[in-house]
């Protein structure tokens, strides 16, 4: 990484990253690298220009700590609708549980 580049916080539970470190090591990289390496793929096997301007709006939502009936209000949805679009995209959603940070 060049002293130019930013970086964003990447939060993961212990035996992801763990798994992560062991496969950098056996592979000669960082788990910075495998973690990139991961998403890319992933982007590229997608069609990720596809998704749904409500799916976009949720997840904006949810990353400004919203719960999923806070979400579904703004966005005129259910919750349930909510919890399974975020579900589709492998987010973990404790419904309810979550507060507004302001």
């Amino acid at each position: 990484m060049t002293a130019n580049q930013k970086t964003v916080p990447l939060t993961l539970p212990d035996h992801v990253w763990g798994r992560l470190a062991s496969r950098a090591d056996h592979r000669g990289t960082s788990v910075a690298d495998e973690v990139a390496d991961a998403i890319w793929t992933r982007l590229e096997t997608d069609d990720h220009d596809a998704i749904t301007p409500t799916a976009r709006n949720t997840l904006a939502l949810h990353k400004l700590h919203r719960s999923n009936e806070e979400i579904a209000h703004e966005l005129g949805i259910s919750a349930n609708s909510v919890a399974g679009i975020l579900l589709a995209f492998g987010v973990h959603s404790p419904r309810g549980n979550r507060r507004s940070k302001q």
